[in-house]
């Protein structure tokens, strides 16, 4: 049975990523795939149905590269988001990047941090040149054109 919030997953309809080589980073038990068809999917993350598996938090390389770089609700549970971005850049030229928007981080769940729409486009606008942020309900959606690649 998929968590309650796998559902949201039905949102990217609208982001033109299917049929689109998808590297995702943080997949979980890769639940997008039950909503969308892709060309290609690697799913990277801790959990035993990823495709690779990798601490974030932790000194890692991505061999692959691939169209679109998934990063939906990673953010806030790394030691350093700046590091990790840096560290994925070079995969993909384009990234969708989701956070929850919320006040407080839900420190019982292993969240460093928590974003709103200023600290989001902040901390983008650090990484990235080209990125459009929309919120739908609680969710922060940043689908960004990378344009620094290494």
């Amino acid at each position: 049975m998929e968590p309650k919030w796998a559902s949201r997953n039905i949102i990217f309809k609208d982001y033109n990523i299917e049929n689109k080589s998808i590297l995702d980073f943080g997949c979980g038990d890769k639940s997008i795939c039950n909503y969308l068809t892709f060309n290609n999917y690697i799913g990277y993350d801790l959990n035993p149905k990823a495709d690779y598996n990798i601490d974030f938090n932790s000194d890692f390389k991505i061999q692959h590269t691939g169209d679109v770089g998934l990063v939906l609700g990673v953010l806030e549970y790394l030691d350093d988001p700046h590091m990790f971005v840096e560290k994925i850049k070079p995969s993909c030229n384009r990234f969708i990047i989701m956070v929850l928007s919320i006040k407080a981080p839900k420190v019982s769940q292993g969240w460093q941090r928590v974003y709103n729409k200023s600290t989001f486009n902040e901390f983008l606008s650090s990484h990235f040149d080209t990125f459009q942020v929309k919120q739908i309900g609680k969710y922060l959606i940043a689908d960004i054109q990378n344009n620094k690649i290494s």
